[in-house]
């Protein structure tokens, strides 16, 4: 070895030596922050006006990074513990040092407080004003509603489990007990309804009626009609759940208005700012999913009729006319898929300033 290179590799030995000092000195110490970045607000939390904590337990590695995060405790439970994990994974820690070396810490626990600032406050018309009675009760409904549409947001198109059904606490009585009650009660449809949506595959049949290099290959169109045939029976099914659910939760609301002391005003505080109002807000009707399946119709009878081919997934129709009728037609059912896949986050409130 020259004595060029020699000098190169004494100074890399001292550069690791001391930086190795630097990070474990001789005497012991716990881990330390480096690096703690702030979490995002929940869209969730955020769109129903909820705030809170979680408490985070992980450990540090020798390099710093963070390992086995898990939640110790939430308040309100579930609706902040996704953001504060992914959070946490995202710090680096100075490590842990026994005897002059790096090691795997100790139990590390924090608490991660998410607060709405003004501007968030101010953005999703947060109520004010109100007793602080009422203002307790929003509070536990919008953490209910949280929650749910944490689940609805991160897994869209999934059923929603039974265990986001949430609880009415023994203790609460009167009037407060029965507007939590019907909430419950209509996150209940909501979960039953998602359930029975979800065995009936129709997002993946529309997609595959929809898909038109299959279909070229399908030039009798056999399979193409009973996909139809699927999808059609399917929509129909799905809008009679629906409105079912609908049916039910205005009838509920019916019988609160009558079983409670709320004025107007603080009952469609209590309910409207939730779901709209039950009576008037269906957020889609039986004609609109009939409308629907006419549009498909006539998309696949435009399909049997017309002289088309592929080029590049596209379909391109010999005659200008069929072209702008197919495109017109294609455009109307691509935007009813959207409002029919994100029916039941447009039917609440808060959710339809993000659809």
């Amino acid at each position: 070895m020259n004595a060029k290179r020699r000098l190169v590799t004494v100074a890399l030995a001292l550069l690791v030596a001391n930086a190795q000092a630097d990070v474990c000195p001789q005497n012991d110490r716990d881990a330390s922050p480096l690096h703690r970045e702030a979490p995002a607000y929940p869209h969730g939390a955020a769109m129903f006006c909820v705030e809170g904590e979680v408490k985070v337990q992980f450990n540090v590695t020798p390099d710093g990074t963070i390992v086995d995060a898990e939640v110790v405790d939430s308040d309100p439970a579930g609706v902040f513990d996704r953001e504060a994990l992914a959070t946490v994974y995202r710090w680096h820690y100075q490590p842990a040092c026994r005897a002059g070396e790096p090691v795997l810490s100790d139990p590390v626990q924090v608490v991660l407080e998410f607060q709405m600032g003004d501007d968030l406050l101010e953005s999703h018309s947060c109520p004010e004003n109100v007793t602080a009675e009422i203002a307790a009760t929003l509070a536990e409904i919008a953490s209910w509603y949280a929650l749910l549409a944490e689940w609805m947001m991160s897994r869209p198109g999934t059923a929603i489990p039974q265990i986001l059904i949430p609880e009415v606490r023994d203790e609460l009585t009167g009037d407060e007990r029965r507007v939590l009650e019907f909430h419950r009660d209509a996150i209940q449809q909501f979960v039953e309804v998602s359930q029975e949506l979800a065995s009936f595959s129709l997002e993946r049949n529309l997609v595959r009626l929809l898909d038109f290099e299959r279909a070229a290959d399908d030039r009798e169109l056999r399979e193409t009609q009973a996909l139809l045939n699927t999808v059609s029976r399917d929509l129909l099914r799905h809008a009679e759940a629906e409105l079912k659910v609908w049916e039910a939760i205005g009838a509920a609301y019916i019988d609160l208005a009558q079983e409670t002391r709320y004025d107007s005003e603080t009952r469609a505080l209590l309910v409207h700012s939730f779901i709209g109002d039950p009576n008037h807000d269906l957020p889609l009707t039986e004609e609109s999913y009939a409308d629907h399946v006419g549009d498909l119709e006539a998309l696949v009878q435009l399909l049997k009729d017309g002289d088309w081919d592929v080029s590049a997934g596209q379909v391109q129709f010999a005659q200008p006319a069929r072209q702008r009728q197919f495109e017109a037609l294609l455009d109307r059912i691509e935007q009813r898929n959207q409002r029919i896949a994100h029916s039941y986050q447009r039917s609440m409130t808060r959710f339809r300033e993000y659809w």
